[in-house]
């Protein structure tokens, strides 16, 4: 299959067929082509690749593209087998972006030709592309120390008590902005389902 026919398929395209692993099949209904379990290469297993994948798009399906709970998945020691019976055979495509974060677009969209080609040759020559996680900004290099100097202005004499309880205010008042932020995202990821759950009905 060239990249153009790869990008224009569709999950409901794809199936396979077969009791064993030595009589699997995967058959792309729309041009009728059927691939074996295995090509020329022992290492190019198509059948398990390819259901390797669904157990991915299985567990986005089972979980509205929520990555908290695959998060909490791995952590728990858990992996992906068996989600791909989960996998929804529909007009989504299979190939689809997925951001560093691990999110997928709201509307599905698939990859395009060029995305395809360079991904796979990337694979092929085996130099995949690496997961990098985003760096966070370096912290600039303290001041040069003076010299103190002599200033004209006295402060108040309750100048570090007010500092002090100012500070233990800020302290007091943000205490619970971690627990605030959690909720924000948890009632985000509430939405983000409820609103696929609406399009799933309109579609």
């Amino acid at each position: 299959m060239g990249f153009e026919q790869i990008a224009g398929l569709r999950r409901r395209d794809i199936t396979v067929t077969g009791d064993n692993a030595a009589s699997l099949r995967l058959t792309v209904i729309g041009d009728r082509i059927v691939l074996p379990s295995s090509l020329e290469s022992p290492e190019i297993a198509v059948v398990t690749i390819y259901r390797r994948w669904t157990e991915v798009l299985g567990f986005l399906d089972r979980n509205h593209g929520a990555t908290r709970p695959l998060a909490d998945h791995f952590k728990a020691g858990g992996d992906l087998s068996g989600f791909d019976a989960a996998c929804q055979p529909d007009d989504r495509p299979p190939l689809t972006s997925i951001n560093r974060w691990g999110h997928t677009p709201l509307i599905p969209a698939p990859l395009t030709a060029r995305a395809i080609t360079a991904i796979t040759q990337a694979h092929l020559s085996g130099r995949p592309p690496a997961h990098t996680i985003p760096q966070r900004r370096a912290r600039s290099a303290s001041a040069p120390t003076t010299s103190p100097t002599e200033s004209d202005h006295s402060l108040d004499p309750h100048y570090y008590e007010w500092g002090i309880e100012a500070r233990l205010d800020a302290h007091q008042g943000l205490s619970d902005v971690t627990d605030l932020l959690d909720d924000i995202e948890d009632r985000a990821d509430q939405v983000l389902a409820e609103l696929l759950g609406i399009l799933d009905d309109v579609t």
